[in-house]
């Protein structure tokens, strides 16, 4: 436990957590410890072993401090924490992950890593962050964020029905609406109805 703590070398602390993990004797203050190391592979070992506390009784302990992770700089340390924040399959979790997706729009396949860990929560997260300022004002990487969160599965018809709520709690909706109608859309939401 030590040397996963205060060793000297990066690789040697980083080796460390693996064998503590894979002996059953890593515990969660250890792991929470090495979220904070200096080095990002060290940090990006310690998320992946914070993965299974997340399903015992010490989730309290630990997803706080991985939550606490939004502002992480490393492409390395965002994609495992992308991947298990996913799993621990709660809505703070998913806000914290898409956090993280807002924070770093330049990290590549952070997004496609987001959301794979969305499955059943994807629209209880998208109508979220459709009414989130910060969301509204983000950019282009977040309509993929967005749009990829819809999914194939989702559709058009997931797409529809979250453009209609987004566009309802705008500032502007009437005016969108009115556009719709102008343009022989049925409902005015730009969207055509369903046969």
């Amino acid at each position: 436990t030590r040397l996963a703590a205060t060793g000297a070398n990066p690789l040697g602390r980083l080796h460390a957590l693996w064998t503590l993990q894979g002996m059953g004797r890593l515990d969660s203050v250890t792991a929470t410890t090495a979220l904070r190391d200096g080095d990002a592979r060290v940090r990006a070992v310690a998320v992946r072993v914070c993965e299974s506390f997340l399903k015992s009784g010490q989730r309290l302990q630990v997803l706080p401090e991985l939550l606490a992770m939004t502002a992480e700089p490393s492409p390395l340390v965002q994609h495992h924490l992308a991947l298990v924040l996913g799993e621990a399959g709660d809505k703070e979790a998913g806000l914290a992950v898409a956090t993280l997706v807002r924070n770093s729009p330049g990290t590549e396949f952070l997004r496609d890593a987001a959301v794979s860990g969305l499955f059943g929560r994807e629209l209880e997260l998208l109508e979220h962050l459709l009414v989130d300022q910060a969301w509204n004002h983000a950019g282009d990487h977040a309509d993929q964020f967005l749009a990829a969160g819809a999914g194939p599965a989702g559709g058009l018809c997931l797409s529809a029905r979250l453009c209609a709520r987004w566009r309802h709690c705008q500032p502007d909706a009437g005016a969108r609406r009115n556009r719709g109608a102008a343009a022989g859309h049925r409902d005015g939401s730009g969207v055509g109805a369903a046969a």
